[in-house]
């Protein structure tokens, strides 16, 4: 068969399917036809040379007995329309190798009513399941769903931490499947179905989807790569089965995210904590009477239950932050208060800081701009939302970070 005999062929069955007739529900007889250039754009009775050739091949039809063909009374103006002949539907599907959607559709049911193992994957099948009842395909191809349901069982039943390369190897047979292919789809369909509160509050824009994903996985213990957890300033760690770590300004550590689980106790010696927000700036900066956290974007619970035991365990400790004077690093410390409980001062993050260290800005994204006018509803922001906005300036806290060590800050 042909690529204009398929295609033709093809163009038929999708209009019969999406028919009453099909469904068993007309009420009148009705034809179902193509016309010549819904297949080649170049078939117009004068170019003989495509219009002779494709005409040969619908006559290939009309002879098999699949379609009848109307002719055009002028000479040489070739075909108006081909009609699938209505006796012949079957003979159609078993020429094209085609099922019929009613059949496809009772597949996709009896896969989706078996598959799942967990109360997600599960909630997730009976949604599929009701939008096919109501004549709709799966919002993704079975096969697709297949590896994704496998995916949602294995990180929901996940109980010791994992890299997300074991785990696309593992499910998907391919390391970077995951990241390629399944991550973001696998994300979204965690928070729809698994249950779990997830701390995505302000992952509302475009830029954030990646930092979303991290975060998800996080909550079932599985990281893009080891977790660490980076501190400098005069604290003791405590853990369990014996060891203390004792920390002075001079020394840092990074602490492996699985070995929280093990702390008993973090005694701090400074008077206050300073969460950073990227690495650069934390590894830059050193700030006397403060015990240094790098943060590392939105946190994940893990971190969110450091704090709130460090806050428990330390009562007379003031909190600081110090993030991207931008609109997101403003969101990030709003959504550390919320998650922790804990009253946090931003720590050069102010309009003072913009204006002093504007030459080292950067032009607002669109992006920005969008979230500039949330903040500018809030009114611990808004005189800083307005001064970017104005400026038309945002601080990356790298360069900041330098500067102050600079001037001795």
């Amino acid at each position: 068969m042909t690529d204009w005999q398929r295609s033709v062929l093809h163009k038929l069955v999708d209009r019969y399917e999406k028919s009453p007739a099909f469904r068993g529900e007309a009420r009148v007889h009705r034809e179902f036809a193509v016309k010549p250039r819904e297949i080649e754009t170049a078939y117009d009775g004068f170019e003989l040379a495509v219009s002779e050739r494709f005409d040969e091949e619908m006559k290939a039809l009309v002879q098999q007995g699949l379609v009848t063909v109307k002719w055009a009374r002028a000479p040489h103006q070739g075909i108006v329309h081909i009609t699938a002949r209505t006796d012949a539907w079957e003979n159609i599907y078993e020429a094209l190798g085609r099922k019929r959607a009613d059949v496809v559709a009772g597949e996709w049911l009896a896969f989706f009513e078996k598959a799942g193992e967990t109360e997600a994957s599960k909630a997730y099948c009976a949604a599929e399941c009701a939008r096919i009842r109501s004549g709709k395909k799966p919002r993704q191809p079975v096969e697709r769903a297949e590896k994704l349901i496998m995916l949602m069982d294995r990180v929901v039943n996940n109980d010791a931490w994992l890299l997300e390369r074991e785990l696309s190897a593992e499910c998907l047979h391919d390391s970077k499947a995951l990241e390629k292919c399944y991550r973001e789809t696998l994300a979204n369909l965690l928070i729809a179905y698994s249950g779990v509160s997830y701390p995505l509050e302000d992952m509302e824009n475009p830029e954030d989807m990646r930092e979303k994903q991290r975060l998800v996985l996080a909550e079932h213990r599985i990281m893009p790569n080891p977790g660490y957890l980076y501190l400098k300033g005069n604290c003791e760690i405590r853990f369990s089965g014996g060891g203390n770590l004792r920390l002075t300004p001079q020394t840092q550590v990074a602490l492996a995210t699985e070995s929280l689980a093990r702390m008993e106790r973090i005694a701090v010696g400074a008077s206050g904590i300073l969460s950073v927000e990227n690495l650069t700036a934390y590894h830059r900066l050193q700030v006397p009477d403060r015990l240094m956290i790098y943060l590392g974007g939105f946190p994940q619970s893990a971190m969110v239950r450091l704090y709130r035991r460090i806050a428990r365990e330390n009562p007379g400790c003031c909190w600081e932050h110090f993030g991207d004077l931008d609109p997101t690093g403003l969101q990030i410390l709003a959504h550390l208060r919320r998650s922790t409980g804990l009253q946090i001062a931003p720590w050069h993050m102010g309009v003072a800081d913009l204006e002093r260290f504007a030459a080292w800005g950067r032009p607002l994204e669109m992006f920005d701009r969008e979230k500039i006018q949330k903040l500018k509803t809030m009114d611990e922001w808004r005189a800083v939302a307005e001064w970017m906005e104005n400026h038309n300036i945002k601080l990356e806290q790298e360069w900041m970070a330098r500067q102050l060590e600079r001037e001795g800050e």
